[in-house]
């Protein structure tokens, strides 16, 4: 009886972590305000412990020279409204939404110090965009992605290709995938690879 009520606390748990996903996002995308509208509130709340620790560690010692690993893990959304077009897409997810690390991380490149990430160019309502895992949170710690895992995330869409310390405030839309408060529903990767449509999104773009 004890183990069937821990089982239960422990799902309400993790769907309460889905739906804070949903409107937040994970810790790395989580900072600074949103041109989006619709999140503005979640993440201005959301933002303030989530980054003061990774800010404090990846900034000390300046710039620093950072060589990207090469990759096969890669995330492909379609049907993206053609408004889209020529914007530029993020990638940011965990396996596991109870440790709401965000350490699964998608985009062209990225530097450790200052945080500096940049995106992929949507073209044709189509963005293939390359998968990484790290340890936040720092960077230094960035390896190919190229798991079997059931993975939660944010695709986010921004007009500018590159943010430092973080790119929320030039989100200007953002699809979620992991189903929702009284569903969850996880994306299967296979090598580190998965192609959804946005209309499969559980937060499309809209």
């Amino acid at each position: 009886m004890k183990n069937g009520k821990n089982k239960c606390v422990k799902m309400r748990r993790i769907l309460v972590i889905i739906a804070i996903v949903a409107v937040i996002g994970f810790s790395m995308f989580a900072c600074g305000g949103d041109d989006g509208g619709g999140d503005t509130g979640g993440n201005t709340g959301g933002n303030t412990g989530g980054n003061t620790g990774g800010n404090t560690g990846g900034n000390t010692g300046g710039n620093e020279t950072f060589t990207m690993p090469s990759t096969t893990g890669e995330f492909t959304l379609t049907d993206i409204p053609s408004k889209y077009n020529g914007k530029f897409a993020f990638f940011e997810g965990d396996a596991n939404p109870l440790a709401y690390s965000g350490s699964i991380i998608g985009c062209k490149s990225l530097t450790p110090v200052p945080k500096t990430v940049t995106g992929v160019k949507i073209e044709n309502g189509t963005v293939k965009i390359p998968l990484y895992k790290y340890s936040p949170p720092s960077y230094s710690t960035v390896e190919a992605y190229s798991g079997n895992d059931l993975l939660y995330f944010n695709i986010y869409i921004t007009n500018n290709d590159t943010g430092t310390e973080g790119v929320n405030e030039k989100i200007i839309a953002k699809a979620f995938f992991g189903g929702d408060s009284t569903s969850p529903s996880p994306v299967q990767f296979v090598n580190g690879k998965a192609t959804k449509s946005n209309n499969e999104a559980s937060q499309k773009l809209q």
